[in-house]
């Protein structure tokens, strides 16, 4: 919805074009390496509720600003927030994916994490579709707000994620199964 905005702040097609070329790339990619190193060193629940708190205020800011008028027709205001936003959404997936790397089974690792990836695509296209669907009814501002909102309020779910999960350079986590089916062995990575 980004582009769309910013045509609608009077942004050109060849701006925009040039901006999620490649500034987008690099602070996405800065995000995500920056994400990956702090979610290495903060507890992974802490560090999502950061990234993720981070791209709803974004958003809410964006909002803010051309709802409340000072930034309204101006398109480097937008680009300048939208920017900080996809370095947001970089830092914000790479600690999720830690996190969800954390809950997997080691011996069901990669069904499940395919499985947490394709949770991931259907809320993006379920957001896209719900902030297109707001927007239409509430404009720009009613939109952004209501999708800050409820990102927002979706933090709070992260409490009832398994505890404690395994800190980065930690042990492997125990499977629950184990390689020859008792209960409580370390899983490593040798074992068949």
């Amino acid at each position: 919805m980004g582009g769309t905005f910013l045509i609608d702040q009077g942004a050109d097609e060849a701006s925009l074009g040039r901006f999620f070329l490649l500034p987008v790339l690099i602070l996405m990619s800065a995000g995500a390496a920056m994400g990956g190193r702090f979610a290495d060193r903060l507890p992974r629940v802490l560090a999502v509720a950061l990234f993720e708190g981070m791209c709803a205020l974004c958003v809410a800011t964006l909002d803010l600003l051309y709802v409340a008028g000072p930034a309204r027709g101006n398109p480097n205001v937008g680009f300048v927030m939208l920017g900080l936003l996809y370095f947001s959404i970089g830092l914000a997936t790479s600690a999720m994916y830690a996190l969800l790397m954390d809950l997997t089974v080691p011996r069901m690792a990669a069904t499940q994490f395919c499985t947490y990836m394709a949770g991931i695509n259907l809320c993006e296209s379920w957001s896209t579709r719900a902030l297109g669907a707001l927007i239409a009814r509430f404009d720009y501002g009613g939109g952004f707000m209501a999708i800050s909102t409820l990102s927002l309020l979706s933090l709070s779910l992260l409490m009832y994620l398994p505890d404690p999960l395994t800190p980065a350079g930690s042990n492997p986590p125990t499977d629950p199964v184990g390689p020859e089916g008792s209960t409580g062995e370390k899983f490593s990575p040798g074992s068949p």
